[in-house]
């Protein structure tokens, strides 16, 4: 079979249909990938392209590579799926993940401006966050924290703590429908506190998504913060 022009392009359909395999559990944890000459014949490219690829993967570290040996799947990315119901329970059910989350702290605190802004809190004392450590098939990926005017939601943190859910906690408190109203995405560098919970090192990228939640006449609920790593994670927007 005659092997197609090697443009920019030949590489990365291949790196994006590797990491679709696995984001589908085509490939799992541990599996090996097939030989860079079986690649390079199955998806009529030039080994140059495959190993372009390959090389790209590694350096996310989704494949590891054993000379001699051959490359193998190291970690499942976590597709976080961006809408207007976007949970972390729901998310974790489309993609067919097991999730659990841990309470780590509340705290009566000066947020960042940009969530009192949000908020319309002038007074940052009347604000509390809640922070969980969120884990999928029993791997840490992200921290989210959950700001909320406490006179709205009285002992909110000891219901969060209980239920280990956002939703069941509101729920708790009369708040039975709520839904994502804006969302804004960044990325950054994890500081000390980050790295020692989520166990990365100082240069590995963290993907924030930052998500203010109403209810269904507009009243706001909460803003909630993910900090998740980026190793492990992706976005997929929906509209």
């Amino acid at each position: 079979m005659k092997l197609l022009k090697d443009d920019k392009n030949q590489w990365e359909i291949l790196y994006f249909k590797i990491k679709e395999k696995i984001l589908n559990k085509e490939l799992l944890s541990g599996q090996k990938l097939e030989s860079q000459n079986i690649l390079s014949k199955k998806n009529n490219i030039s080994r140059y392209s495959v190993r372009k690829a390959i090389k790209k993967l590694e350096n996310e570290n989704v494949i590891i590579s054993h000379q001699g040996k051959g490359s193998f799947i190291t970690k499942n990315i976590y597709r976080v799926h961006l809408s207007k119901n976007s949970k972390f329970h729901l998310n974790a059910l489309l993609e067919k993940r097991d999730s659990s989350a841990i309470f780590l702290r509340s705290k009566i605190m000066k947020p960042p401006i940009f969530v009192q802004n949000l908020l319309e809190a002038k007074d940052f004392k009347k604000i509390i966050m809640c922070e969980l450590l969120r884990k999928i098939d029993g791997s840490v990926v992200s921290i989210s924290r959950h700001y909320f005017i406490r006179e709205k939601f009285p002992d909110i943190e000891k219901r969060i703590k209980k239920f280990l859910s956002i939703t069941l906690a509101l729920k708790s408190l009369g708040v039975y429908e709520f839904h994502r109203s804006k969302t804004y995405l960044s990325t950054r560098l994890p500081d000390a506190y980050e790295r020692r919970i989520i166990k990365i090192s100082k240069l590995m990228p963290l993907l924030i998504s930052t998500g203010l939640d109403i209810d269904k006449e507009g009243n706001k609920i909460q803003i909630s913060v993910s900090t998740m790593r980026g190793d492990l994670s992706e976005f997929s927007i929906i509209h």
